[in-house]
């Protein structure tokens, strides 16, 4: 099943069509003693198409979108032979243990949550609804033997619980651990032009081309094109960044095998917030806003 708000997004796209089509349709203001055939009343139309404009760029504002994101050009920061890995790095609350690698100046969650609990204690109920206030996990395509490897999908009051960072040094802690936090957006962007400021990370020399080095050996559905993650993913991960394609939740498990989504602790507007995507038949990463009752993976990052 596919992510509802990209379906709401091609009807948005129609009637944005249609409005256009109006505009251009829209009949002349009356000479004296003319009438319109058919009862083309102007002041009835403009009304109708006023309705239609509001509404469409309404629905817009809350829709869910991707976008390219290349790694930073020009950047040459000093890479290990190999990914530089720390066992066993981090635990949660309920005793869950993760690796974690090394990112330049960063050191990331080498795994994907898969906690139930906040740090304090506070459990994270499991659900199958929606929402955008109410924290909640969901399972992997509905399968409870995808956690171990996969973790589970949060929404984003879950993620954050409910707070939102704009920078690097407001960190946001939400669902991980003492000690770490849920990046930012600006943190996203500083590893993803980690991975892309070198070219042993990025597939044909072409600059963008990072999806392989962060994306997992296993999980993935074929790709035939050229450097996308799920062609040959035997040669995906030098980064040891491991990306698992648990997909999303948007009420039903969505992509499970296709796509990998992560949450970043920054709000995109009052009805979305900025997430990152990897996808089966692409090359890149995507920086995306995504609902904030969607169940996407979670990484943290240390302090």
């Amino acid at each position: 099943m596919g992510n509802p708000s990209e379906l709401l997004r091609d009807s948005v796209f129609f009637m944005m069509h249609q409005c256009i089509i109006l505009l251009f349709l829209y009949p002349p203001l009356p000479k004296a003693g003319h009438h319109y055939r058919n009862n083309q009343n102007p002041e009835t139309m403009k009304r109708a198409l006023n309705l239609m404009i509001v509404a469409t760029f309404s629905a817009a504002l809350c829709l869910s979108a991707c976008h390219h994101e290349n790694g930073e050009e020009g950047t040459n920061p000093v890479y290990p032979e190999t990914p530089v890995i720390v066992q066993n790095a981090v635990q949660d609350i309920d005793g869950n243990q993760y690796n974690a690698v090394r990112m330049g100046d960063q050191l990331w969650m080498a795994e994907n949550l898969k906690t139930t609990h906040f740090a304090d204690g506070t459990e994270i109920p499991l659900s199958t609804g929606s929402s955008s206030t109410t924290p909640y996990r969901y399972i992997p395509n509905d399968n409870p033997s995808n956690i171990s490897d996969y973790g589970y999908l949060y929404n984003w009051a879950a993620t954050t619980r409910n707070s939102s960072s704009n920078s690097n040094s407001a960190h946001v802690q939400g669902i991980c651990p003492d000690g770490w936090h849920v990046p930012s957006d600006a943190e996203w962007k500083q590893l993803t032009n980690y991975v892309g400021g070198n070219i042993q990370y990025v597939c044909n020399e072409i600059n963008g081309n990072i999806a392989k080095a962060m994306a997992s050996t296993t999980g993935w559905s074929y790709s035939s094109n050229s450097c996308a993650v799920g062609n040959d993913p035997n040669s995906n991960n030098a980064s040891g960044f491991s990306a698992m394609p648990a997909g999303g939740y948007y009420g039903s498990p969505s992509y499970f095998s296709y796509r990998a989504y992560f949450w970043t602790a920054d709000k995109f507007n009052d009805c979305n917030a900025y997430s990152r995507r990897l996808d089966y038949n692409y090359a890149d990463v995507e920086r995306c806003n995504h609902d904030k009752s969607d169940g996407l993976s979670v990484r943290c990052v240390q302090d």
